[in-house]
């Protein structure tokens, strides 16, 4: 293969050549398919080294395709993008029992005059190279994953066309391409951030299709192991938790201490300047282990060993938070990295909360597999260097001059196992602690789900028992109403005999008696029994239908829930709850808000060194004349033992209730604010430093939902509440 390319190249261009090769990810599969080939124009007969060109390049508005095969995207990239030949060498392959494909191709670069070149991908590529006055550039790719890319100058100096030849090389697989994951920085590309990238990497800008080109020769398949798998962002803790103060603050402290040193890995050019390897030949053997020697050297110190202190570092976090809480009584003593300051990188998970540790376990979880299919492509390489070899060593038992280079590709070859040893025993180190990391959370997760179970049983229990409690009481009426009734029982028997005796109705033998005179008299009897036994329940039917039909209610409910974990101070909640008095909130706009203490209605024993006390109060507040909404606050409040001191804290507070009328989103946001805020208040704890209360942060609590209710004048209003004394709050 480099006589190849030896072979492409004049001879006058012979007097300086440099080379320059990288190894990634591709395998048989995803360089070249032989089902989707409709694309690829070759000879009739193609056997050996044969001319290959992709028929779409006649389309002047065709856009390269990101979902192909390594070999397409490269014959419509490098021509339309960087000015390279669009008919290229293919080399097919020499196995009989196989699909006749290629396994390998060069394409071939003659750079334009700078002043030429046109504005673009072509010019960020070529511009370096047409002033160190290189003449001609070839790729050549095989289906194993070598990249080698060579500079022929007629005169120069070397270090230059070497440092131009990188330069095109990190254009050509991207340049400054980045998908930057911090929240800060994605937010300005709007919601479909990753879409935004893969169009800016194939040149798409705008809304037009073929605006400019596409900026890169990788296609999605390797972008995704690079982008996804090996060099991505969120696998940091930093990046993950959002911590974009300090990943500032860090960068641009590590430039200033280290010029040049490389604190997180952004661009593409980065990465392939990682990769690539100067004044090596990777259509040769020997210079195959050594790109693919650099390849697993930096993927294992920059990216393996990293998410493995990444791992570790959220292994001790989620056991602080998990097993503190749950299964001990003292704090768990560990190692803590996060405690020096000057030791803090983008590596440490620092102040994420339990759920939080458990999303970024999810996420290494389900990136690890495109790693590992890293090592698959990799172990494939080295199995092919592995060959030729051994077919060299054959080779050697029959001429005496290959017997140096055969030994030397065998030690090398052998070298390069060992290293692949090396990298495997890293993925495989990491992915037994993302295992052990999923089977903590699941033993966490069943946990809590049985203290769930166990939390409905109870509430089952106990409603059972106040069932059984009112059905053995007897139904029992107000005094004044059964007085009512025995006394127009009363009066209802001496009318009917004092009628039988005036009117003396009941004597048949008097001819003069005419009933049905009699019935018609009662007529008046017999209306209002009419209206009050059918008209007025058939019009209270009817007025319930329609209301039902129209949409419209006497009750409507709310249920609100927050989970708080906030730490809350005893003295306090005793005061709160020995205050029984109704007390008036003069610092809300709702009208006559009033809260009433019920007191602490119940205590549940969860463990030996766990338990949790619900506190009830009511709320009311005026929404029309002589109407009134209704709110039952409860909140709970969870003591447990940690070092062997008792510790409290506001795990929930719920808000349920009915209004007359309903409510507007502004009142709804109104209340929910005002109750955080005096529970905030009158629950937790304060700054031990200057007697202030700290309440609770409801801006924070409720910034996720609170554009769904007001908008942001009165979130602003309201928000502010909490930065100041509420007008009515009890003394601690």
């Amino acid at each position: 293969m480099s006589e190849l390319i030896a072979d492409s190249a004049p001879a006058s261009y012979a007097e300086l050549i440099v080379s320059t090769s990288l190894w990634l990810p591709v395998g048989r599969a995803n360089f070249y398919s032989t089902t989707a080939n409709s694309w690829l124009v070759l000879p009739p007969d193609p056997t050996g080294v044969v001319p290959a060109r992709s028929r779409m390049l006649t389309d002047p508005a065709y856009v390269p395709r990101l979902q192909v095969s390594v070999l397409r995207r490269l014959l419509e990239v490098l021509p339309l993008s960087f000015g390279y030949e669009p008919e290229a060498a293919c080399v097919m392959n020499q196995e009989v029992d196989d699909l006749l494909r290629p396994v390998a191709v060069t394409l071939t670069l003659r750079p334009k005059p700078a002043d030429s070149l046109p504005e673009g991908p072509e010019r960020w590529a070529n511009e370096a190279l047409a002033r160190v006055g290189v003449s001609q550039v070839t790729l050549h790719v095989d289906e194993h994953g070598s990249y080698t890319f060579t500079a022929h100058a007629a005169a120069g100096r070397k270090d230059e066309v070497t440092e131009a030849l990188l330069t095109h090389i990190t254009k050509v697989f991207g340049g400054a391409y980045s998908l930057d994951r911090r929240s800060d920085h994605a937010r300005a590309g709007g919601a479909d951030v990753g879409g935004l990238a893969l169009r800016r990497y194939n040149g798409i800008d705008g809304e037009a299709p073929a605006q400019g080109r596409p900026r890169g020769i990788l296609t999605f398949f390797q972008l995704n192991v690079l982008v996804e798998g090996l060099f991505n962002q969120s696998l940091s803790p930093a990046v993950f938790f959002e911590h974009n103060d300090f990943l500032a603050t860090f960068v641009e402290q590590t430039r200033r201490d280290l010029p040049g040193a490389l604190s997180l890995i952004e661009e593409m050019r980065q990465v392939i300047g990682l990769l690539a390897v100067k004044d090596v030949d990777a259509g040769r053997p020997d210079g195959q282990v050594i790109v693919l020697r650099r390849f697993l050297d930096v993927t294992s110190r920059e990216v393996l060993q990293r998410i493995k202190w990444s791992v570790e570092s959220v292994r001790r976090s989620l056991l602080d938070e998990s097993v503190t809480m749950l299964h001990r009584q003292t704090d768990l003593v560990q190692l803590d990295m996060s405690a020096l300051d000057q030791e803090r990188t983008p590596e440490l998970a620092v102040g994420a909360s339990e759920s939080q540790l458990r999303g970024y376990v999810m996420l290494v979880a389900a990136k690890l597999p495109l790693v590992r299919n890293v090592y698959e492509f990799a172990a494939l390489a080295k199995d092919h260097l592995e060959a030729l070899a051994h077919g060299r060593d054959t080779t050697a038992l029959t001429s005496r001059a290959a017997v140096g280079t055969s030994s030397a590709l065998t030690r090398d070859v052998a070298r390069l196992g060992i290293q692949l040893e090396h990298w495997q025993a890293l993925l495989r180190g990491l992915r037994n602690n993302v295992r052990g990391l999923e089977n903590a959370i699941e033993h966490a997760w069943r946990e809590n789900l049985l203290y769930e179970q166990q939390q409905v049983r109870r509430e089952q229990e106990a409603v059972a028992e106040i069932e059984r409690s009112r059905a053995g009481r007897p139904v029992s009426e107000r005094a004044s109403k059964t007085v009512y009734n025995f006394l127009m029982l009363v009066f209802t028997a001496a009318a009917v005999l004092l009628t039988i005796k005036t009117g003396n109705i009941l004597d048949i033998n008097n001819p003069e008696t005419d009933w049905w005179a009699t019935a018609v008299s009662l007529w008046p009897i017999a209306a209002v029994a009419v209206v009050f036994y059918l008209v007025v329940p058939l019009f209270g039917t009817l007025r319930r239908v329609s209301r039902d039909r129209s949409g419209h209610s006497d009750s409507y409910p709310y249920e609100f829930t927050f989970r708080l974990q906030e730490t809350a101070d005893a003295n306090r909640v005793r005061a709160f709850l020995s205050h029984t008095g109704r007390r008036r909130l003069t610092d809300s706009m709702l009208p006559r808000l009033t809260l009433n203490n019920r007191g602490g209605g119940r205590i549940e024993r969860v463990s030996g060194d766990r338990a949790l006390v619900k506190i009830h109060s009511i709320a009311t507040f005026r929404v029309g004349f002589g109407r009134y909404a209704r709110f039952e606050i409860v909140n709970e409040i969870l003591a447990h033992r940690v070092s062997n001191q008792p510790r409290y804290a506001i795990v929930q507070c719920r808000l349920f209730g009915d209004s007359p009328k309903p409510l507007k989103p502004e009142t709804v946001y109104e209340l929910v604010g005002v109750v955080l805020h005096e529970m905030g208040v009158n629950l937790t704890t304060s700054d031990p430093t200057t007697g202030d209360k700290t309440g609770i942060e409801v801006a924070k609590v409720l910034e996720l939902v609170g554009p769904l209710f007001a908008d942001e004048a009165v979130r602003a209003r309201i928000d502010n509440r909490s930065a100041r004394t509420a007008g009515a709050t009890m003394p601690a």
